[in-house]
């Protein structure tokens, strides 16, 4: 289950899902009816007579099953797999019917912002012989972010891809693994976008990185497409959002994650119809935005010596 207060891997959340459940969770009435429920007893059908649960086990149910029900209010709940012809009906009769707890109040906010005020260069040591260079750029908007500034983000990344493999592996020949991702913090308002490299030859390193920012971002900067430039990008956006709709890892995580986020669970036809209101000029517009060279992240991860 994805919700607006269950983030990932956040420490705050977990605090104050903690802090909640110490307060409202642990009467004795309530756990001992919760025990009995999960053991089967006290039920006319079906009857269940032992158990082989250990306490272990059903303190960390009940434990799940608080932390659901203080989430309920705001999530989405993705039921997948091979489903009985009822489904529906147990839906309603097992998921519906469950009773939402107290809202519990967090910060959402992260404490680190990926954007930098000027060229800033970052060196990690790796224990590898190749060197990986990671371009991240971004723009902090005063308007709160769309779907839409989402995809366009995506689309800059998925452009820039081609343009550096044009550029850095076949009119050079200097690299041997490359990728992008485009990102929207909406709790920021930060887009971002990410085009990385890995060069084999260490001896390549800065050469690769004058051809990355003088033949790939800055002609990208201008924000300057042909039509069909533009397009292509729209393509590139169909292809990963439409084709792949039905992807099951995509429904259960990230496609929830979007609708919570930007407010709208979007169908196939809804993907489509939002990649095909994006203009020529939406992107070109955000294209000088986010590839600002006078404000980016270089990550370089090399050999330690």
């Amino acid at each position: 289950m994805v919700s607006e207060s269950q983030i990932p891997e956040s420490k705050k959340l977990n605090a104050a899902l903690e802090r909640a459940m110490k307060k409202d969770s642990k009467k004795e009435m309530d756990y001992l009816t919760y025990l009995d429920q999960v053991k089967g007893l006290g039920l006319s059908v079906p009857a269940v007579e032992t158990s082989n649960l250990d306490n272990e086990t059903v303190n960390r149910l009940w434990e799940y099953n608080n932390r659901l029900k203080h989430a309920l209010k705001t999530s989405y709940v993705y039921v997948g797999g091979n489903l009985p012809e009822n489904i529906d009906q147990l839906i309603s009769t097992y998921i519906a019917t469950i009773e939402p707890g107290a809202e519990v109040p967090v910060n959402l906010e992260s404490d680190t912002q990926v954007y930098a005020n000027a060229p800033t260069e970052k060196l990690f040591p790796w224990k590898k012989e190749s060197t990986k260079t990671n371009f991240m750029l971004s723009y902090k908007s005063k308007q709160p972010l769309t779907f839409k500034d989402k995809l366009i983000a995506e689309g800059i990344a998925e452009f820039g891809y081609i343009n550096m493999y044009n550029i850095l592996r076949k009119k050079y020949g200097l690299i041997y693994a490359l990728g992008a991702n485009g990102y929207a913090n909406k709790n920021q308002n930060l887009a971002s976008v990410s085009i990385r490299y890995v060069i084999e030859d260490v001896a390549n390193v800065a050469k690769a990185r004058k051809a990355m920012i003088d033949e790939v971002l800055m002609p990208m900067s201008q924000g300057n497409l042909t039509n069909h430039e533009a397009e292509t990008i729209k393509a590139l956006l169909e292809k990963v959002y439409v084709t792949s709709f039905y992807d099951k890892d995509r429904i259960s995580s990230a496609y929830l994650k979007w609708g919570l986020d930007y407010g709208t669970l979007y169908t196939m036809e809804g993907f489509k119809e939002e990649i095909k209101s994006i203009s020529k000029k939406d992107i070109e517009k955000t294209m000088r935005r986010i590839l600002n060279l006078n404000q980016y992240f270089m990550l370089i991860e090399g050999p330690e010596n």
